[in-house]
């Protein structure tokens, strides 16, 4: 599909674009973790899951958890793409789970069942069982040399289209990325914070936020 947006520059002016959106290829899979990587390491959610005691290895077994995560979304045609794999969205709808679980490493494990169950807690408090009726937004990312060129907005429209044709609303979890969606509409649904009581963690305190979008009204 192509759609057609107005991005808004750092100057206040605006440029058309025409943004192609497709289907993750699973021969993608592994140039879209690379660009994955580089877009979240830096983040506060990459950083406090990144391996502290395997640091020359870390990257590499990071960017195969995430080659592994978008194959198994590719195959389910979970995972919407631009300029095949620079930009990426996954999701699931209603009733299914994450494809591709690569199974977190030894030393991230504990950072990872703090994130994990921040999420947990916070969705039940937002929405509760009504979460297996939504679409789930479980990831976007996009080559830090490839941003600002409307790539993740062109995402987010294609799968509100998606939403919106049936029906359903969508929930997500960030750390950092609110006032992005809010752009889109999406609300504050639920917030808390991990990391202030892990004694390996030496930055500040992490949010996790729950955020919603409600399909529009007819």
């Amino acid at each position: 599909m192509a759609l057609d947006e107005k991005w808004p520059l750092l100057d206040k002016l605006e440029k058309q674009a025409v943004v192609e959106v497709k289907l993750l290829r699973s021969s993608e899979a592994w140039g879209t973790a690379k660009d994955a990587w580089n877009a979240i390491k830096t983040n506060p959610e990459g950083k406090y899951f990144q391996m502290i005691d395997y640091k020359w290895l870390g990257p590499a077994r990071e960017r195969a958890v995430l080659a592994y995560t978008f194959y198994q979304c590719a195959q389910a045609e979970r995972c919407l793409t631009v300029d095949h794999g620079a930009s990426a969205l996954q999701y699931t709808l209603p009733g299914e789970s994450q494809p591709g679980d690569g199974g977190p490493p030894k030393s991230r494990c504990c950072r990872v069942r703090d994130f994990g169950g921040m999420v947990v807690k916070l969705r039940q408090e937002a929405v509760g069982e009504r979460a297996e009726e939504m679409i789930e937004l479980t990831g976007l990312a996009t080559a830090p040399e490839k941003q600002g060129r409307g790539y993740a907005s062109a995402l987010m429209h294609a799968l509100h289209e998606i939403a919106d044709e049936n029906g359903l609303a969508i929930w997500l979890a960030t750390t950092d990325a609110m006032g992005f969606y809010a752009l889109f509409g999406y609300k504050l649904a639920a917030e808390g914070w991990i990391g202030q009581e892990n004694p390996e963690w030496d930055g500040g305190p992490i949010p996790v936020r729950i955020m919603i979008r409600e399909p529009p009204k007819a």
